[in-house]
């Protein structure tokens, strides 16, 4: 109702951030920027924070779009707060790892073989 009234092609407020619009203050390009150098540089851990409402999940969004699906294997884990053999369930549910365990050592072999999988067929992985 509203989009035309203002001449909108589409909803300006949704639910899920859209990277689209996202507003790219030197704090967010920055972020954004380290985010992409870490994982194409291989630099190991990076991680994303600040205070609620502050842009995180929009940037994190823009990040996945950079990545290419053909070069990047990317799981977005939104709530890590969660017990360590739960955290890589869902790591491993997030890269489309169907097998499963229930033991922190079998888990990791398992996400383990997946990386070593995919650095044979020159994927990298990057988790969210």
């Amino acid at each position: 109702m509203y989009e035309k009234y203002w001449g909108l092609n589409e909803l300006p407020f949704e639910n899920v951030p859209d990277p689209r619009f996202m507003y790219h203050s030197t704090q967010h390009e920055e972020a954004l920027m380290r985010l992409l150098y870490a994982t194409k540089a291989q630099k190991g851990a990076a991680m994303l924070s600040g205070e609620v409402g502050c842009g995180k999940t929009t940037v994190s969004r823009a990040f996945v779009q950079e990545l290419s699906n053909d070069e990047y294997e990317v799981g977005i884990i939104a709530n890590p707060s969660m017990a360590a053999l739960d955290f890589l369930k869902e790591i491993l549910y997030q890269l489309g790892i169907e097998k499963t365990a229930d033991s922190k050592p079998e888990l990791l072999h398992i996400l383990n073989d997946a990386m070593l999988q995919n650095l044979n067929k020159k994927k990298k992985q990057s988790s969210l």
